[in-house]
């Protein structure tokens, strides 16, 4: 589930805790933060109370469901660059999964809901009545197709409040002398989101951009809102700007990577599809917000342990790989909202066209473990590269581009106990990128975040 926001290529490895004694108090923990989150959200955006206290009491219960039930863990919070100096969460995503399923012996079954929900930044980058593309002059400025109306960067920034759900059923195939587990993994999913967009937070401390809590800006008579009427290019932004949208999907994936903390070796193949119908509660009366869509994605992933040392008690002292990560997306359909679209590369955002194709080659240098396992730190320098090409999506298929996107740069990282990650970024972005600054030095950047996820 994408929401169109990301710190870039994070790391080489991907794995899940499986401690599960310790998620129920990591569970209300959370759910206390992300509820003094959502009450700052209530004053600072005049949100209606009973929708945001609803969405957060119901996705509370649902987290303290009996662990006899279900086995539960945190996947991780994230923050909000607006609020609290981006150090408070305003997001969690969890996932339940029922134990003893076992259709095929010898191989895994799993059943699992995973929710996700909270606040999330998003910005424009296409014309909310034609599609077209968002261009900025020297000042910051655009000015959309009907030459009239203009607005700044910052006024092109919103936030949408969100609630994600999947259910998944998977089931492994076949044996893998590799990994010692699953060769092939088959899933189906039925995944829904709930959305509200709505300003910034940072405009409750501008006037000329909270206009009356609408998503509204300014032309040459005065101010007056876009969002009345059919909005081609954003369907997920119409009239009251709610929007629930639902799929199905399907894929499979062949593992044959070894892969621990500090080390990968071997490739991994996926597929997958999603379809979104607007039959399929996409295009309810009470959400004006619509969604009508498919897509098709495949991946490769390939690495390989160049070096490493151990310690005699078996911790890493040092260890170097390379891998890379190669991917295609096909995204078509009359109405594609803004969490759906994929594609992007580091410091470029993903763009709304057809086809998408993006590789990402790393090498990455792991430090010591210390006090256990999932303590250690690491540090990559990756070069991302992408291509997209195709008809521009939610412009009535009136659009061609075809845009090379590419970007450079170092990532170092502070893993502690598999959850808590400090990490320190900065790059170069080249191409002429539609929606970026082509040949520019992104800022550092310094974060925290909290995830069993890397």
């Amino acid at each position: 589930m994408n929401d169109g926001v990301a710190w870039g290529n994070r790391a080489v490895l991907q794995r899940k805790d499986p401690r599960a004694n310790v998620v129920p108090a990591l569970v209300h923990i959370r759910i206390f933060m992300l509820g003094f989150a959502g009450y700052e959200l209530h004053w600072r955006c005049r949100m209606k109370k009973t929708t945001l206290l609803v969405s957060f009491f119901l996705f509370a219960a649902v987290c303290t469901l009996p662990a006899v039930m279900l086995n539960d863990i945190v996947l991780g919070v994230t923050m909000h660059p607006d609020f609290a100096l981006n150090m408070f969460p305003v997001a969690i995503e969890a996932e339940f999964s029922m134990p003893g399923l076992e259709f095929n012996p010898g191989n895994s079954t799993s059943l699992t809901f995973t929710m996700n929900a909270g606040y999330t930044p998003r910005w424009l980058t296409q014309d909310p009545r034609t599609g077209a593309f968002l261009t900025w002059d020297d000042t910051d400025s655009t000015l959309l197709s009907d030459n009239s109306t203009t607005f700044s960067r910052e006024q092109a920034e919103y936030s949408a409040l969100f609630s994600a759900w999947s259910l998944a059923l998977s089931q492994g195939l076949a044996y893998s002398p590799i990994t010692k587990g699953d060769l092939i993994t088959a899933t189906v999913s039925f995944d829904g989101r709930w959305e509200q967009a709505m300003e910034r937070l940072e405009a409750s401390r501008h006037a000329d951009w909270a206009l009356g809590g609408n998503l509204t800006f300014s032309d040459n008579s005065g101010t007056r809102s876009i969002f009345s009427g059919p909005l081609l290019g954003t369907p997920d932004l119409q009239g009251n700007r709610y929007m629930l949208s639902t799929s199905l999907n399907a894929g499979i994936t062949i593992n044959l990577q070894n892969e621990t903390n500090t080390t990968l070796d071997g490739i991994e193949i996926e597929a997958s599809g999603l379809w979104a119908p607007w039959w399929l509660f996409n295009d309810l009366q009470w959400f004006d917000g619509t969604s009508d869509y498919w897509m098709l994605s495949a991946a490769l992933s390939a690495g390989h342990t160049l070096y490493q040392k151990r310690r005699s008690n078996g911790y890493n002292t040092v260890s170097l790989v390379l891998s890379d990560d190669l991917s295609y997306r096909w995204l078509d359909g009359n109405k594609i909202p803004k969490f759906a679209e994929t594609g992007g590369i580091w410091g470029v955002s993903a763009q709304n066209l057809t086809h998408a194709l993006t590789n990402s080659l790393k090498l990455s240098v792991f430090g010591p473990q210390f006090i256990a396992q999932d303590c250690y730190p690491y540090a990559y320098a990756f070069l991302d590269m992408g291509y997209a090409s195709g008809y521009l999506n939610n412009t009535g298929h009136s659009l061609k581009y075809s845009n090379f996107m590419g970007s450079t740069g170092v990532h170092v990282h502070l893993r502690l106990f598999g959850i808590f990650h400090v990490f320190y970024e900065i790059g170069y972005i080249f191409g002429p990128e539609i929606n970026a600054a082509a040949g520019s030095t992104s800022p550092g950047t310094l974060g925290f975040y909290i995830s069993l996820e890397d």
